[in-house]
């Protein structure tokens, strides 16, 4: 499942694009938005994010962490 997040706090945002690896194990807190209507989309706010634990890298570097996804809130 690709849920759509925002992040209001620049740091944090450098770090998810630029820090992370893929493979790490994070924690995700924040909010929850659930849709009043059919076509309002369900989104998470985040609020704090933690790396639990950091993966083995065996080749391949670069590989992006995430992949980003353009939304359209309303």
């Amino acid at each position: 499942m690709v849920l759509p997040c925002s992040v209001a706090d620049l740091v944090m945002a450098a770090a998810i694009l630029f820090d992370l690896a893929l493979g790490d194990q994070l924690r995700v807190t924040g909010y929850l938005h659930l849709p009043r209507t059919p076509i309002e989309p369900m989104f998470l706010v985040v609020t704090e994010l933690r790396v639990l634990l950091s993966a083995l890298l065996l080749g391949q570097p670069g590989a992006p962490a995430l992949r980003l996804i353009a939304t359209t809130l309303t």
